[in-house]
This record gives C-alpha cells, structure tokens and sequence, in this order.
C-alpha cells in the first residue's frame, strides 16, 4: 500500500463511512421499494435514514470545501505555486468530491420528500381499510349491521 493511499484512508476514514452509509441506505430503500407495499409500512424508519444520510453528505460537502480554501490558503504542504502538478490534482480532487456530495446532498433531501409523501393515499390505491356494515373504511360504533338493515353508501 503506498503511503498516500494509507494517508487518503485514515485522513479521509469519516468521510468513506459516510459516503459508504448513503449508498447502503439508497440500495437498500430500492430494494425494499421493490417489495410490494414496503416503503408505505416502513416509511418513518426510510425517512430517518435519509436523514442521517444528508446529514452526514452536508458534513462532508463542508469539509471538503473546507479542504479546498484550507489548500488554497497554505499551498498544501509548502507548495505555494498554484500550476505545480501536486497542488493543481489535490484542489481537483478536493472540489471534485465537494460537488459530489453537494449534489448527493440535494438528491437525498429531494428523496427525503418524495418517501415522505404518502402517494398511496393521494392516488386512492392503498387497500389497508376495513370495510364495514358495507362502508368503506367507516367503523359502525354500534357492532355489525344487522341483516334486514339496509346500509346506503352516500357521498
């Protein structure tokens, strides 16, 4: 292993968990999208995560930005010379990864809304109402209809 990826490895450690927690957390909401009516009945815990997630991308998008003024400032470890090779590929690197996790983070706060939206309920396709005394969704606080009463549904 050669000293700086060891170095990008233990500098940079927070900012993989982070990037590695997002991409988990966005497989496994497509994953659970994919299953039927999974993401109504486990949408507070998805919301949660996405969360954290963007939370976690607006720390590293800051951090990176701050990587780059820092770099800017110092000349990234005595080199003041703004066209020398080592300098030029460290600022790309540094404002490469703040506009991916910029980007990330408008994503997951656009996600966070879809997920939070209960689209089941708005199109009328959620089927997890009882029907009763032949309404639908509307509980009789009486117990069951009896059978020579006759129940009109009115709109």
């Amino acid at each position: 292993m050669s000293s700086s990826l060891g170095e990008c490895r233990r500098v940079m450690r927070f900012y993989w968990f982070s990037w590695a927690f997002t991409f988990v957390t966005l497989a496994s909401i497509l994953i659970t999208s994919f299953m039927g009516m999974g993401l109504h009945f486990s949408r507070p815990f998805w919301i949660g995560m996405l969360a954290v997630s963007t939370v976690l991308m607006m720390i590293a998008s800051e951090a990176f930005l701050a990587f780059t003024d820092l770099a800017e400032i110092s000349g990234l470890g005595g080199v003041r010379d703004n066209t020398a090779p080592f300098y030029d590929s460290w600022i790309r690197r540094f404002r490469l990864a703040a506009a991916g996790a910029i980007i990330t983070t408008a994503f997951l706060v656009l996600l966070m809304m879809a997920v939070g939206t209960d689209w089941e309920h708005r199109r009328g396709t959620l089927r997890d109402d009882k029907v009763v005394g032949h309404t639908h969704g509307v509980m009789n606080p009486a117990g069951p209809v009896p059978a020579d009463v006759r129940v009109v549904d009115r709109v």
